[in-house]
């Protein structure tokens, strides 16, 4: 082992006595740069360079004509609407120029009842999605029993051409009727019969999907009183153990 003789304190204590004086007598002007003795400078960056920009907030913007595309849009949309639900239309017309779409449906009249609409392309079909919801405030106003005819017209980003124009929410009595029909308004006979076999659930999934009503008329030894209107984008089905067994297009 090497102990520190006198010498070396007298030599360690200079340094030290230097070293003070140097950095104490050092001017601003004298700094080093980051080039002349660091080879690599750390860099400051702004938070705005790396982050994302925020997402604004509000749900979906009411579309403005000619943006309707393959994702939904809002085409009009009643400000404070809670509480919707798709309700059906009256009528879903397409004028001679393949673009702009009307959709005429009855709803209660406002500030109570409110309106949204909303629209997308798929390349099968058009899809509107009309519904109805109250107002934030209804609960402390008088609402009236009263309903009105509205019609929300909106354009789309292509032509219609020979897609399906649908209704998601169904079609009233005096509406077209949507679906996979044939040319007399019936679904095809061959559709109706895809049900047989399929768990209700199945059923329940694939009629939302196509855009068919589906009503239970028997489950079991349970029989259900139907109402006896016509809907041809209807089936009343008729399940044993789960399973549909037999079904009805009316």
């Amino acid at each position: 082992m090497i102990l520190p003789t006198a010498l070396h304190r007298f030599v360690l204590a200079l340094l030290v006595v230097v070293a003070l004086a140097t950095a104490c007598g050092s001017s601003g002007d004298d700094v080093s740069t980051p080039g002349d003795s660091d080879p690599t400078p750390t860099t400051v960056v702004d938070p705005g360079d790396t982050l994302p920009p925020p997402t604004p907030g509000g749900g979906p913007d009411v579309a403005a004509p000619g943006l309707v595309g393959p994702d939904w849009v809002v085409v009009d949309e009643a400000p404070g609407i809670v509480d919707a639900s798709p309700i059906p239309v009256d009528s879903l017309t397409v004028d001679p120029d393949g673009v702009t779409v009307t959709a005429a449906f009855t709803i209660g009249v406002e500030p109570c009842t409110l309106r949204r609409v909303s629209a997308r392309q798929t390349a099968d079909a058009v899809e509107v999605l009309v519904e109805s919801g109250i107002g934030k405030d209804a609960a402390t106003i008088t609402c009236p029993a009263l309903a009105e005819l509205v019609e929300v017209s909106f354009q789309l980003a292509e032509p219609i051409g020979n897609r399906e124009l649908i209704s998601v929410g169904g079609t009233t009595d005096n509406g077209p009727v949507r679906g996979p029909v044939d040319p007399d308004g019936m679904l095809d006979p061959a559709y109706v019969d895809s049900y047989i076999g399929l768990e209700y659930g199945a059923a329940e999934a694939k009629a939302k999907a196509d855009g068919v009503e589906i009503r239970i008329a028997r489950e079991d030894d349970d029989f259900f009183a139907l109402t006896e209107d016509f809907r041809g984008n209807r089936v009343n089905v008729e399940i044993d153990d789960g399973i549909i067994t037999a079904l009805e297009n009316w």
